[in-house]
């Protein structure tokens, strides 16, 4: 697999325990590891939101309803993509399209990322790959480019 980062140095710490943001984000890479297997390439990319309305490098505003100031993460692959059919389950509890697995990855991954006031969104388009979307609050204090050097 190769792996692609766009990710922006500027971008200030995000607030979150660490420990609970990288088990969302090993959901999300394990997943498209599965979803490219035997290859592709998967892209992170990131960017910020400063709270007034202008979205600094973000090509899709997808966090704008957020308030304050935010940095989003956007994990892309190029695997086979989500059914259609599945996109308004795939965070439910149990959902697995997998011969093994427990379904809960997406699920615990959105619950912890509500409980640090941010969210989760999926993109995705069968056959091209699928591209998830995390948005954080912007941790108080934060210095620019410690978020982009300490997580992905």
């Amino acid at each position: 697999i190769k792996v692609v980062r766009a990710l922006d140095a500027d971008l200030p710490m995000a607030q979150g325990d660490e420990g609970q943001l990288q088990q969302v984000f090993l959901n999300i890479v394990l997943n498209a590891i599965d979803a490219m297997a035997p290859g592709g390439t998967l892209t992170f990319h990131s960017c910020g939101h400063d709270g007034g309305g202008a979205m600094k490098s973000c090509a899709s505003p997808v966090c704008h309803y957020l308030n304050g100031k935010h940095v989003r993460v956007a994990v892309q692959d190029s695997g086979k993509g989500i059914d259609p059919t599945s996109m308004e389950s795939i965070f439910n509890p149990f959902h697995t399209t997998k011969s093994t697995g427990t379904g809960l990855g997406l699920s615990i991954s959105q619950r912890i990322l509500e409980q640090h006031g941010g969210t989760i969104f999926v993109e995705s388009e069968p056959g091209v790959g699928s591209t998830f979307i995390v948005c954080l609050p912007v941790a108080r204090g934060g210095e620019a480019g410690e978020f982009a050097k300490k997580s992905i």
